[in-house]
């Protein structure tokens, strides 16, 4: 078999697996077109992945190692790492999707594992395949399929192991449930969601269909999850640490009927490649069909019909039987439906439409004037024709439920004529005359409807300018524009950077709006540096913009103040977030979300500043704003309950704390489930107040929870990892596994230090924590040690007092006394004493006191 027979049939297989098996036969013998050797060695391959029975030359060519890279699977009951493998639920041309359950016995959980094939198992690519895990891990919304753990078989090939969702592909089920066109588009709304998140955080999905967008029920009614986020993308890529990675031409598998005209021409991805499928997705729930199919799956015929035939108007194909002509009225050129058929599944009686429960003429009249047109506008040929965004598709969904002018405007015939001049040079006069007389009906008709446009355009016009540049960002990350060469996202971010600082000089809000988003990104990432010179800009310009007072402004400080809590810069935070806590105070009525993020902030850096009256008001503040926001058990109100249970803990009201987070977890694994970030979170703070109730062995179990989770969200290097593994420590060390802490504490405090980025009060606590188990183990001087050294880096970097200086200095003289020097340890005890009277508040000044006091007589006695 020759390399180029070679190389078209494992194409024309892995595309044939795609296919149900009843209709591969006839796929393989339709896209062979003729060629009988191709169809015959995919014909033999098909038949040992279904029997294991493999004849002809193919055995050749293959070998045993290459045998085994089509036909090896897993068995059932087989065990993968800590799971056990189900049924096969999933196959493609990437590999295989087996139902698992966890079977350590750590807990119970459904997993779905994807198995890749052979031939990906390279360091290089297991190096990129963890480093792309971790960035998917990020994406944490509830409309998208968590990345849950990955690792490797026995004999090297990598696997992954997603979140399991128990759904249905939202074409079935919308039409099992013969929903009507409101209860479609609010679910695809949901999508859109979803979609929209994942292009702020700069990654594309590329293979958007239904078979990917599952719909599960619940008691909350329908929820949307999508699947396979970046996928295809790791596993064709070459970069290191990629955010996320274009592929070159010719790598990508992709599916012809929703893929957007330049992924089969091999043109720049960007956001509007998904736009251009979520119009593929939108036109298949309005009507049941898609805009059109292939009467070929050849290349030369999917390029032609994806690239250049029109797709017909919704409300023309409503009704119509799956093999009917395209409608000349429709399609626009006289050749648009050549190599293209319109496609359907409807089930039809008479005039009645079950699966959308309305009859033919009532749908077409729904779907008839504005859907038409914002479908048609997703679906236009050139990406810079499309809506700029995801945000300003749903934006006119939106204004056509409130029976507002939509942005969309059908294409021009203006338009038309050119396009139809570039194909067609006969009868070019005739076509640019319609054009004018039709292109001045037109303007007439807006005449009416323009000052309520304009207003709506105006809304938009930051949200389309923002997204069009970010699809230039792209643009910059595609194989076919840097030659091959890589881009992480951290280029990625640098050349956005440059890119807003150059193309939006005359748009500083505009510009402002991009370099927040960035800044956001970095500080995600662990770039504290940048993302405040991001942050400290967008600020600037919102400022000399808007002035001191206008909410944007409050928006921005409210992320730097979230900027400087994550690098432990406490006091710095409070006094940010402030300021934009009374700036958003003045415009409640339109900011009460953005309102009670801020004060969420604002009372989580007065709680670690042990202010504890003045964080209970806010953080009370802030969870009354999320319930009338957004629900009373929503994920937004359970993230400021989180806070709320610590701050309980700090006053020292430990059962109340407890019953606070029992209930905060309760809702997070009802709305977002165990594996998510957030979630680790309240197993930490909860494993926290059982820690000050000396309740050690439930005090472990959370703290390794809230590991277990963060170790996938963050890996082993990341610094919320590296706290929970310095809290697990100080817990094992209490119940007398003394060489398990000492470990645990050396793991975390050399991770911070790995780190870079690290505020010293992030290793001071860790340090207190070491200090107090060796005062355990009776290491006296090392103890000292460690006291001495988390005071001073406490000290560097936090100006102001705070209650926890006077308690280390007591630390200190404690480990001082224990090696009789009585004299010093006095000494000290006095300095702790002189400390407590530059505390803020009358009850801190008092605790301290008492403890200085209590001190003074131990070491007396």
């Amino acid at each position: 078999m020759t390399p180029d027979l070679w190389s078209r049939v494992q194409d024309l297989f892995l595309a044939a697996q795609e296919q149900p098996e009843a209709q591969r036969a006839n796929f393989v013998r339709r896209e062979a077109a003729g060629d009988e050797p191709l169809a015959r060695e995919v014909l033999s391959l098909l038949g040992v992945d279904a029997s294991g029975v493999l004849e002809g030359s193919a055995v050749e060519a293959l070998g045993d190692e290459g045998l085994r890279e089509i036909t090896s699977g897993l068995a059932v009951g087989e065990r993968l790492g800590p799971y056990r493998i189900g049924e096969e639920i999933g196959r493609g041309g990437m590999g295989t999707v087996y139902r698992a359950e966890r079977a350590d016995g750590a807990f119970e959980q459904t997993v779905a594992l994807k198995l890749v094939k052979r031939g990906m198992d390279t360091d290089a690519v297991l190096r990129r395949f963890e480093a792309e895990r971790r960035i998917l891990a990020r994406l944490e919304h509830p409309g998208i399929a968590r990345l849950l753990d990955g690792g490797q078989t026995r004999d090297g090939r990598p696997y992954l192991v997603m979140e399991y969702v128990e759904g249905e592909p939202i074409t079935d089920y919308c039409d099992r449930q013969r929903l009507g066109v409101d209860a479609r588009l609010a679910l695809f709304r949901q999508v859109c969601e979803a979609v929209q998140y994942a292009h702020h955080r700069l990654v594309v999905h590329r293979d958007l269909k239904p078979g990917n967008v599952l719909v599960a029920s619940g008691d909350a009614g329908p929820r949307v999850k999508l699947l396979d986020f970046g996928i295809a993308r790791l596993l064709t890529d070459d970069a290191e640490e990629p955010l996320t990675v274009l592929t070159a031409p010719g790598q990508l598998l992709l599916t012809p009927e929703y893929a957007a005209p330049e992924q089969v021409l091999g043109g720049t991805i960007s956001t509007a490649t998904d736009v251009y499928a979520l119009g593929v997705l939108l036109y298949e729930l309005l009507t049941g069909r898609r805009p059109y199919t292939f009467d070929a799956r050849t290349p030369g015929v999917i390029e032609h019909v994806v690239a250049t035939v029109q797709p017909p108007r919704p409300s023309t194909v409503v009704g119509t039987p799956p093999d009917a002509p395209t409608p000349p009225e429709a399609s626009g050129e006289a050749d648009s439906a050549r190599g293209a058929r319109p496609s359907g599944t409807q089930s039809l009686r008479g005039d009645t439409m079950d699966t959308h429960g309305s009859t033919v003429d009532r749908l077409r009249r729904r779907i008839a004037g504005d859907l038409d047109v914002i479908c048609l506008m997703a679906l236009r040929k050139e990406p810079e024709r499309r809506y700029a965004s995801v945000e300003a598709l749903v934006g006119d969904l939106k204004r056509h439920e409130e029976s507002l002018p939509v942005l969309a405007r059908p294409d021009t015939v203006g338009y038309r004529a050119r396009s139809f001049a570039r194909r067609h040079r006969v009868g070019l006069l005739a076509a640019a005359t319609s054009g004018a007389v039709i292109a001045l009906v037109t303007a007439a008709a807006f005449v009416r409807v323009g000052a309520e446009r304009d207003r709506a355009e105006t809304e938009a016009q930051t949200s389309s300018e923002v997204s069009a540049l970010l699809a230039g960002i792209f643009t910059g990350a595609d194989p076919t524009q840097t030659r091959g060469a890589d881009v992480t996202a951290r280029e990625l971010l640098a050349a956005g950077i440059d890119r807003v600082r150059a193309d939006l000089a005359d748009e500083p809000e505009v510009q402002a709006h991009m370099l927040h988003s960035i800044g956001d990104v970095y500080s995600r990432l662990d770039e504290f540096e940048a993302a405040e010179s991001a942050l400290d800009e967008a600020l600037a310009l919102r400022r000399r913009v808007h002035g001191t007072n206008h909410p944007n402004v409050g928006v921005t400080l409210g992320a730097l103040g979230h900027l400087y809590e994550r690098q432990g810069r406490y006091a710095d935070a409070r006094g940010v977030n402030q300021q934009a806590s009374d700036i958003l105070h003045e415009h409640a009525g339109t900011h009460k979300a953005e309102l009670a993020d801020v004060l969420h902030n604002l009372a989580h850096s007065e709680m670690r500043l042990v202010e504890v009256e003045s964080a209970l008001a806010h953080i009370e503040e802030a969870i009354a704003l999320k319930r009338e926001v957004f629900g009373p058990r929503s994920a937004e109100v359970a993230y400021s309950m989180n806070v709320l249970g610590d701050v309980l803990n700090f006053a020292d009201r430990l059962d109340e704390s407890e019953a606070v987070h029992l209930e905060t977890l309760a809702i997070r694994e009802e709305t977002i489930g165990t594996e998510h970030m957030h979630t680790s979170h309240t197993y930490h703070n909860l494993a926290a107040t059982y820690r000050e109730m000396e309740r050690w062995p439930e005090a472990e179990r959370f703290y390794r929870e809230a590991l277990r989770v963060k170790r996938i969200h963050y890996g082993e290097g990341g610094l919320e990892t590296a706290q929970t593994v310095s809290q697990l420590g100080y817990s094992v060390a209490m119940q007398g596994r003394f060489d398990e802490a000492e470990r645990l504490h050396s793991q975390a405090i050399a991770t911070v230090g790995r780190v870079g980025n690290a505020n010293g009060s992030i290793v001071a606590p860790m340090l207190a924590r070491r200090r107090e188990v060796l005062m355990e183990e009776g290491r006296y001087a090392e103890a000292e040690a460690a006291g001495r050294q988390g005071l001073r880096l406490w000290r560097e970097s936090i100006a102001e007092p705070t209650p926890w200086v006077p308690r280390w200095v007591l630390g200190i003289g404690a480990a001082v006394a224990a090696q009789g020097r009585n004299a010093e340890a006095a000494r000290l005890i006095e300095q702790s004493r002189g400390l407590c009277s530059s505390l803020a508040h009358e009850r801190q000044r008092l605790t301290c006191v008492a403890d200085a006091d209590a001190a003074a007589a131990d070491l007396g006695a």
